[in-house]
């Protein structure tokens, strides 16, 4: 088959990621493959970031103002703080631990 792998392994219970040195051996493989078998491409995710014991109470654009000035400014001097802004989300969450002091002091 003439493939060259440059890494393999093992995800969650049924899963195997082989990693190839070019496009045509991952191609072969694909073609190789038992139509039983599922075959994907890799899939780009975001990145997920949890920020724990903020002071005070901020807003979400003065988190992500933060995170732009403090990550991005120099490195991608290209971007600006409004498109970090539109591409990057902000969830916020209340632990459950303080949900209970709050209500309860």
């Amino acid at each position: 088959m003439q493939i060259q792998v440059s890494g393999v392994r093992k995800v969650g219970r049924a899963g195997v990621i082989i990693q190839t040195t070019s496009t045509e051996a991952a191609e072969r493989i694909k073609k190789a493959t038992p139509p039983e078998l599922r075959v994907t491409e890799p899939k780009s995710r975001r990145p997920l970031v949890a920020l724990h014991n903020m002071m005070g109470d901020p807003t979400n654009e003065a988190v992500l103002s933060g995170i732009f000035e403090q990550n991005l400014r120099t490195k991608c001097p290209d971007w600006s703080s409004k498109n970090f802004g539109i591409h990057a989300g902000c969830i916020q969450e209340i632990a459950p631990q303080e949900r209970y002091h709050d209500c309860c002091s």
